[in-house]
């Protein structure tokens, strides 16, 4: 099996049914179906080779569905680049896996061009409503151009996705999943009984992120229909979901990896965290990771990365640091070093900056649970 597997049958058994809604736009299976095609024909028109990597890097909506699609009917490899990263993270991934193509939207426009000048012989693919930049291939212009092509029906070993982790233990790593791969978690899924054939699925979820795709791979062999929002909030979310009649998502939950207990009634209560992560707006944060960049700045002698509570975020990001000897800084300089080589979310957004050295454990473990104490409180959770 393979990732078109869900769309040939779909052509076959439900070619009239509804497959995308992105705001007031509606298209069929069949409507995918052409287009699909006529992508996978563009991208090997502009050189996109069998095994050929493919990245995107684009905000949800119905085309980036088109995309994961056209690229495995045209026999590429997609990697769907981390919205939240910045430039810099993004071109060492790029320089890792070496696209030939980068399909962009908006959003990233300006980011995509720098990128293109960074890495040698990169193509840039333009995937929004209005006009392409100049130096850049329009995608509606490119389906409307291309004939279609067939499907270059893929076996179940061949690459079809490179998704990079978040890099919590140092550079992010290019995990490399076959058609095989992603199909037998889809299916999986659908022997439990998720994602049938009648489910209405919205993304609200990056669609760059496998989160998501678990579910997408699924409803793409049911043959459900896909309802897709640009990013999420609580207000656009359920507005398509009442609009849209969704009866099933996937949403990032407030907490992952934490201690809690549950009540006669079933309910569960979140109220200690087991693993040393903070989740800042639906998003998980090592900790590590933030400590490895604050270390790297020369005035500090010791650091620690802990999450206090957000009325906006749930968490935010905190570092405690201790100076070197004689060495100074100041909290605003700490997080202009940080947004210099992380993600946003992943930055501190507050720092304290202490004389006295960090609290230590017998085995000389820093103990955060005594920096987070004065900030939690007598709460009775502990996370956000």
């Amino acid at each position: 099996m393979n990732i078109t597997h869900g769309l040939r049958r779909a052509l076959q058994v439900n070619a009239g049914g509804l497959a995308t809604v992105y705001g007031d736009r509606r298209r069929s299976w069949r409507e995918i179906g052409d287009r699909v095609a006529r992508l996978a024909g563009g991208l090997r028109s502009l050189g996109v080779a069998a095994g050929d990597r493919a990245a995107v890097l684009s905000l949800n909506s119905d085309r980036y569905l088109e995309i994961y699609l056209a690229c495995a009917w045209a026999g590429a490899v997609i990697v769907p680049l981390n919205i939240r990263w910045t430039p810099a993270e993004n071109q060492d991934v790029l320089q890792d896996c070496r696209p030939v193509m980068l399909i962009i939207d908006k959003a990233f426009a300006a980011t995509g061009a720098a990128l293109a000048e960074a890495i040698a012989g990169l193509r840039l693919v333009y995937a929004d409503d209005d006009a392409a930049p100049a130096g850049m291939q329009g995608y509606e212009e490119l389906i409307a151009h291309s004939p279609p092509v067939e499907d270059a029906m893929r076996a179940s070993d061949d690459l079809a996705g490179i998704f990079y982790t978040g890099g919590t233990t140092g550079r992010s790593k290019g995990v490399m999943l076959s058609h095989g791969n992603l199909m037998a978690n889809a299916l999986s899924a659908l022997a439990e009984g998720l994602f049938p054939g009648t489910a209405t699925y919205l993304h609200a979820a990056p669609m760059f992120h496998l989160a998501n795709g678990a579910a997408m791979f699924s409803i793409l062999l049911s043959g459900g229909s896909n309802v897709v929002i640009k990013a999420f909030s609580a207000e656009a979310a359920m507005q398509a979901i009442e609009r849209d009649k969704v009866t099933d998502t996937l949403l990032v939950p407030t907490m992952i990896h934490d201690g809690g207990y549950m009540d006669e009634d079933g309910f569960v209560y979140v109220v200690d965290r087991i693993k040393d992560m903070i989740i800042s707006g639906g998003e998980n944060v090592y900790s590590t990771e933030v400590e490895n960049i604050v270390a790297q700045h020369p005035a500090i002698g010791q650091c620690a990365v802990i999450g206090i509570p957000s009325d906006r975020w749930g968490e935010q990001v905190h570092a405690v640091v201790v100076p070197k000897n004689g060495a100074q800084t100041s909290e605003d300089e700490l997080i202009a070093f940080c947004k210099e080589r992380l993600a946003g979310y992943k930055c501190p957004r507050s720092a304290e900056i202490r004389a006295d050295p960090l609290p230590m454990s017998g085995a000389g473990k820093v103990l955060k649970r005594e920096l987070r104490r004065p900030f939690w409180g007598q709460r009775e959770r502990r996370v956000g």
